[in-house]
């Protein structure tokens, strides 16, 4: 971790969702498998006719990715080692209109996302959000946030007022949380469409 490295605190209703943009890259061989591909800019087509479709670059003003700090947020089952994963719970929406406000943002965000692409309202199964629902419909839904992983460390850092020697590995379930988190590309997926959230800076409380 980068001592000193705190939140940023830049919260959702900070941001103007007009300020979003994007940027189209189809692949130029999308038979290549195992060589490194290449990506050339795409603006005459929708994305989502496009049959070489590569990726879609986001941006938020001239910035290259959207950057927002969450609510304190539980972690109900801390980290997942196996896909270094979070996943974040919008506790309480019904009674918390900050969290539902929160909620509202991330949503709002994706249906703009699903209009640059083109997507419709019967595209909807095309774009794999990231808001995650409990089959039954007992919990609050949660937002499933990645943790970068690269050359065998986490590119992310994480403190604590609490706790010395906080770690990404010792997050406890059902952790207080919270996050500096961004989205910067929506990628193809198996014939879907997604863009993940990744994680920058952890405040565990």
């Amino acid at each position: 971790m980068n001592k000193g490295v705190k939140i940023k605190n830049y919260f959702h209703e900070m941001l103007d969702l007009n300020k979003l943009s994007y940027c189209h890259y189809s692949c130029t061989d999308p038979s290549c498998k195992d060589c490194d591909k290449e990506f050339e800019e795409c603006d005459h087509c929708c994305p989502k006719d496009n049959k070489k479709f590569g990726y879609v670059q986001l941006y938020y003003g001239k910035n290259p990715l959207i950057y927002v700090t969450t609510p304190v947020m539980v972690c109900p089952f801390g980290l997942n080692k196996s896909n270094f994963q979070l996943n974040l719970q919008f506790t309480n929406m019904s009674e918390d209109p900050n969290m539902k406000s929160f909620f509202e943002f991330v949503q709002g965000l994706e249906f703009e996302q699903m209009k640059l692409l083109g997507l419709e309202e019967e595209d909807e199964d095309s774009y794999i959000s990231q808001i995650r629902y409990d089959k039954k419909g007992k919990y609050d839904p949660t937002l499933q946030v990645k943790v970068p992983f690269s050359y065998n460390k986490f590119n992310c850092d994480i403190y604590s007022d609490n706790y010395s020697g906080m770690s990404m590995l010792n997050i406890a379930r059902f952790s207080k949380l919270q996050c500096d988190i961004y989205l910067d590309k929506i990628w193809p997926a198996n014939d879907k469409y997604v863009a993940k959230w990744k994680v920058r800076v952890i405040h565990v409380l």
